[in-house]
């Protein structure tokens, strides 16, 4: 069953997409391929940060794997296709789509391009990546050995055991029960990157205000401050507006209850 799942099975291209859930400890050997085999073109795709995303600056898996590439000596232009909160299932699909979406922009590319992905998972995202593609892209794929069990005697460890067979069955899901509805899941990204847009920037808001580094409000307020009170988002509520800088004034300093004078504009 593994040698069947962890697929390696390269295209000759100039684009890679890494797969952004991949271990670190993979990532100076894909910095390696990308280099040796001359790619000219990056795209890392990424799903939500489920865990201590409260910690951490990283919305995205893909955003914390550029850090972590550039962290290795990747210097090249990066492109990302995160998928939003919203998006529970599928992703590995969902984050096809977004892919496809970036090549849309990019027709110089050409239609081929290889994958990056860890272990036995290898062969379900080809199959998916195919799907959201279709006939008219030459996709390659290049798995990273999964160094948490010994490929070839998966079943004697657990991590190993349930990784390979879990892997087996979502494998058969996606291969003969798994129906793609390409304008439902486009909606439903659409949907959450709007959400994720309003979610992260109140997200950052909160974190001013109760950063007494960046905070307009004195130590006693900030003690008593509870969070504010938002509208629930509406996705459907738009406003076309058009915000212009007056040139004619200069910005200007005001004061606040700490010490800091943030800088205002006039607009």
């Amino acid at each position: 069953m593994h040698s069947f799942l962890y697929l390696n099975k390269a295209t000759k291209s100039k684009n890679m997409v890494l797969e952004g859930w991949v271990s670190t400890y993979a990532l100076p050997d894909f910095i390696k391929e990308f280099k040796e085999k001359g790619y000219e073109n990056l795209i890392v795709t990424g799903i939500p940060m489920t865990q201590y995303e409260y910690a951490s600056d990283y919305n995205y898996t893909s955003q914390a794997t550029i850090t972590a590439l550039k962290h290795f000596g990747f210097s090249d232009t990066i492109y990302q296709a995160a998928i939003p909160q919203n998006v529970f299932q599928d992703r590995t699909y969902s984050t096809a789509l977004i892919t496809k979406s970036i090549f849309d922009q990019h027709p110089e590319w050409g239609k081929s391009f290889n994958i990056y992905s860890m272990g036995v998972h290898s062969r379900r995202t080809l199959l998916l990546f195919n799907e959201a593609f279709g006939n008219n892209y030459d996709i390659g794929i290049i798995s990273h050995s999964d160094r948490t069990y010994i490929g070839n005697m998966w079943w004697r460890s657990s991590v190993g055991f349930r990784t390979v067979t879990n892997e087996l069955i979502a494998f058969f899901y996606a291969k003969f029960i798994f129906n793609a509805n390409e304008n439902i899941y486009l909606e439903r990204i659409e949907k959450g990157l709007f959400l994720d847009k309003h979610r992260i920037a109140r997200s950052k808001k909160e974190f001013e205000f109760t950063d007494t580094l960046t905070s307009p409000f004195n130590k006693l307020e900030i003690e008593n401050h509870s969070g504010f009170n938002y509208f629930e988002i509406d996705e459907t509520y738009k406003v076309l507006a058009d915000f212009r800088v007056d040139t004619s004034s200069a910005p200007f300093k005001m004061p606040t209850t700490t010490e800091r004078k943030p800088i205002y504009r006039i607009y």
